[in-house]
């Protein structure tokens, strides 16, 4: 069976080097993979020079087999660093990645082919829409959401209008819209990040709100100038639309299709076009954390800052910290001796004046009325009688700081997040990470990975600790918390 060549559309030839590199790396020969195509091993030296590509039609195919065979048959040191390097573990995750990386580069290398047609039989074009949102989220709702999906979305966010941001940001009717985990469906979401106003106190959070509602799926974010004043949203196999943007936030034009290959095209087309070091965060866990003493650099680094949305080990008493770590690690591990040690590092760095606190008021509601806290991001229940000890203990640190080092956030800063969970988020300068409330304690820790997204993250906290409206101060939160431990006492001896 021979293969149909493709003549490359664009100059360059990402695909042949990416996939010479990946087969190097694996130790896998040109003829294997030509094995397991039923091709001749000539097509496979064709692509690795850039003299063609695969088919269109056959990309699938093709793409899957060469990742099988390097998923399988993979082996060394070089083979090793290139699965760290696509943060790939087991086998699944090689060959998903391979695929990937593998498609992507096809892209950049053939361009995005098929008719130019600007309309097609099942398409729809709004011009200057009445409504706010755009024409092709009347799509989205008609999704199976029951089954697995692949979606790309390119947004100019911090540009829409203010319904159109909650929307897009997966906020309806002042809760999230997934509340359940599906690794099934994968979300790439571009973003132009210099939209984002770093003085923007409600920008920010609706980002953070963003991240943790999304944090359920399959989810990576990047930025992007590309997605400045346009919005497009690609459902593989299912429907894909286009609005553009005009000065005032309103949509000039959306048109919105449900033809499935125009579909893929669109989808295939923004993931070629998504660069992988542009994404905004890394995913980690508390382990890897612990084990790489990361955790413990942030509490020695300068200008450590945290904004507490729950509550969290740092402010477990000895006692009750020693309880909770033989439940939640294992005796005696290098992890939990990393964490004893970061549990001592935090009484001292905060009864030193090195830290600034913030701690949302309906933190303390949440944790006197359930008991939840996320203890080195495991989720344990205090009993009545360990909440009030928790309690008397954070009362007795406030008391021991410098003045106003430590602030209650009252209110919030918006009705549109009165009912959302509220995240951790800790800085330093050092390093910068989010502790997502997504309640379910899994994909829910980012490390900031951009300078940009830093900045952004360094003003959002200065802008919070002066805001007068919403935030109180030390003698404010000491008499709170008076009442938050009398509360309890009523709890446990119910």
């Amino acid at each position: 069976m021979g293969a149909k060549k493709e003549v490359m559309k664009t100059s360059g030839n990402a695909f042949g080097e990416r996939l010479e590199q990946i087969l190097t790396a694996a130790n896998v020969k040109n003829y294997t993979v030509a094995k397991a195509l039923n091709y001749d091993v000539s097509y496979i030296s064709k692509w690795i020079n850039g003299k063609a590509v695969p088919s269109r039609k056959n990309l699938e195919k093709t793409v899957s087999a060469i990742a099988k065979a390097v998923s399988e048959q993979g082996s060394g040191e070089s083979f090793r660093t290139l699965c760290r390097r696509m943060g790939a573990e087991t086998q699944e995750q090689i060959y998903t990645k391979t695929r990937e990386e593998l498609k992507n580069a096809y892209f950049q290398t053939a361009g995005v082919s098929g008719d130019k047609k600007s309309m097609i039989n099942n398409a729809s074009l709004r011009i200057s829409p009445e409504s706010r949102y755009p024409l092709l989220l009347d799509y989205a709702e008609k999704l199976d959401t029951e089954k697995s999906l692949d979606i790309a979305v390119i947004a100019d966010i911090f540009s829409l209008d203010h319904g159109s941001k909650l929307r897009m940001a997966g906020i309806n009717n002042h809760r999230f819209a997934t509340n359940e985990r599906r690794k099934d469906v994968k979300l790439s979401y571009v973003i132009d990040l210099s939209k984002l106003n770093e003085n923007s106190i409600y920008d920010v959070i609706l980002l953070i709100h963003m991240m943790t509602c999304y944090s359920l799926l399959n989810f990576h974010l990047f930025y992007s100038k590309m997605a400045s004043d346009k919005l497009v949203i690609a459902v593989k196999n299912e429907f894909s639309g286009v609005s553009m943007l005009g000065n005032d936030r309103k949509f000039l034009c959306t048109a919105a299709s449900g033809d499935k290959d125009k579909a893929d095209e669109l989808y295939e087309s923004i993931r070629g076009s998504i660069n992988p070091d542009s994404s905004l965060f890394f995913e980690t866990d508390m382990e890897s954390l612990l084990d790489s003493h990361e955790y413990l650099q942030t509490l020695l680094s300068q200008n450590t800052r945290w904004l507490v949305g729950h509550v969290t080990e740092h402010f477990l008493p000895p006692e009750l910290f020693d309880i909770f770590l033989e439940q939640c690690f294992e005796p005696g591990s290098d992890t939990a001796e990393a964490a004893r040690r970061a549990h001592i590092l935090t009484l001292n760095a905060i009864e030193r004046g090195q830290l600034r606190i913030m701690v949302y008021n309906r933190a303390l509601v949440d944790f006197v009325l359930s008991g939840e806290m996320d203890f080195f991001n495991n989720k344990v229940i205090l009993n009545p009688e360990q909440r009030k000890q928790t309690l008397i203990y954070i009362d007795e640190i406030m008391r021991k700081v410098e003045k106003n080092n430590v602030k209650l956030v009252i209110d919030g800063f918006s009705d549109d997040f009165k009912y959302i969970t509220n995240p951790c988020i800790f800085l330093s300068d050092s390093m910068d990470y989010l502790r997502l409330e997504n309640q379910i304690y899994e994909n829910n820790l980012m490390l900031v990975k951009d300078d940009a997204m830093r900045k952004i993250f360094d003003v959002f906290f200065e802008n919070i600790w002066n805001c007068e409206q919403n935030v109180i101060g030390t003698d404010e939160t000491t008499q709170r918390l008076k009442y938050f431990i009398d509360t309890s006492e009523i709890l446990r001896n119910v």
